[in-house]
């Protein structure tokens, strides 16, 4: 998976209202990925259950790659909401 994100941007969609959070991917996430290669770029959200959603609207548009949203940090509500979606790999 390194080799394929390597040289690559990462879309990080989170929650952008705890800037504790949003510093520690900033200032520790961010550049060990950039030693790794890969670039991050966090995409603030005020409501993670928009991300779900575009990610559900996407997969319903027949998209299964090259979405707007490659990582997403999300709670255990919005978990079960993209688990009831099918989007989801493995269960939790």
């Amino acid at each position: 998976m390194l080799d394929q994100a390597r040289g690559q941007t990462v879309r990080f969609w989170m929650y952008g209202g705890d800037e504790r959070v949003n510093a520690y991917v900033d200032d520790e996430i961010r550049p060990a990925l950039e030693r790794l290669g890969v670039r991050l770029q966090r995409v603030p959200v005020s409501d993670t259950a928009d991300a779900v959603r575009r990610v559900v609207a996407e997969r319903r548009a027949g998209r299964t790659a090259g979405g707007g949203v490659d990582l997403l940090w999300i709670n255990g509500e919005n978990f079960a909401s993209g688990k009831q979606a099918g989007l989801w790999l493995r269960d939790w």
